[in-house]
């Protein structure tokens, strides 16, 4: 049998255990390249392959409700947020998620909370895990009203909810639910089915009974969430304002670089400008693409790129 016969029937196998699109693409490959067909072969699949993860990716992420990409590797490690960058990058691996743990984030306002919830989500996303994301006090609204309106459509969006791999909930617990054993009863049917879920907000799980009147359900819920569950405290300054720039302590300039002093270490020619320690341009002037980047991961943690969530990881079932 002949290259040409070999390469035929390779396509007719991958078309018939439904890989059309990377038979498809080995066909067209080879019909415009006079390279070594196996090497073109390789090629086309991993073409195929990307194309596929791609399109798992976008299904995931439209899914997901989380409307923008938020991704780990833009990551702003700023020495004052205390980041233990090697637990942030052992839970970006989401291999809580492989082992059906929980995902424990709280911090102070500003710390970057949602922000890393939102790039656990979106790495989950890459990686085709079936992943939702959702507000706490949102959550709370929608599953009270369908309990008004009819208790089918309640448990039915229950198990909508339990049917994920992974469910983001943000903002716990910023809402005042009168029916307690509501919420009670949708994290036990997220615990029976086995799945992870990431819970981001500002107090402590070990303070939590401080947030309910009725402190066995508070015990109830941390228990259903803490059970063999990853905990990530974020640390550090407010991000929405935060200038790390401007945080900095100046220190006294020496002789050469005062006003008015010439540089010592250059000639006439190429004495640079006098500085006195003031503001840097990018600060002054957020016109510039030096200053946009500055607004960008100063103004707003959410918008920080990266895992910048000033963090100190306390790990209880790793």
């Amino acid at each position: 049998m002949g290259t040409s016969e070999n390469v035929l029937s390779i396509c007719e196998s991958l078309r018939a255990l439904g890989y059309g699109v990377a038979s498809s693409k080995i066909q067209e490959a080879l019909a415009h390249s006079l390279d070594n067909p196996l090497a073109v072969i390789r090629l086309a699949l991993k073409d195929a392959v990307t194309a596929e993860q791609n399109a798992i990716y976008k299904k995931c992420f439209d899914n997901s409700k989380l409307k923008t990409p938020v991704f780990l590797h833009d990551l702003l490690p700023y020495k004052v947020r205390q980041l233990d960058l090697e637990y942030v990058h052992h839970l970006g691996e989401l291999i809580f998620v492989r082992d059906r743990k929980n995902l424990i984030i709280w911090g102070a306002p500003g710390t970057g909370k949602t922000w890393m919830g939102k790039a656990m989500a979106t790495k989950a996303c890459q990686k085709g895990i079936r992943t939702r994301w959702v507000t706490y006090p949102f959550l709370c609204r929608e599953l009270l009203r369908l309990k008004a309106e009819d208790s089918h459509k309640l448990e039915v969006r229950i198990k909508y909810y339990s049917g994920y791999e992974l469910v983001s909930i943000d903002e716990f617990p910023n809402y005042d639910i009168e029916d307690k054993f509501l919420m009670q009863e949708f994290f036990n049917q997220t615990k029976i089915a086995g799945h992870s879920t990431i819970v981001c907000g500002q107090c402590s799980p070990e303070n939590w009974d401080s947030l309910f009147e009725v402190k066995s359900f508070a015990r109830s819920i941390r228990g259903r969430l803490l059970e063999h569950a990853y905990r990530l405290k974020l640390k550090g300054p407010y991000l929405r304002t935060y200038n790390p720039r401007l945080s900095r302590k100046l220190c006294k300039p020496p002789k050469w670089c005062r006003i008015g002093a010439p540089d010592r270490r250059f000639t006439h020619e190429q004495q640079k400008e006098p500085q006195s320690g003031r503001a840097s341009p990018a600060s002054k002037n957020p016109g510039t693409p030096a200053g946009k980047q500055h607004q960008q991961h100063g103004g707003h943690p959410e918008s920080l790129q990266g895992d910048q969530s000033g963090i100190h990881g306390e790990r209880t079932g790793s």
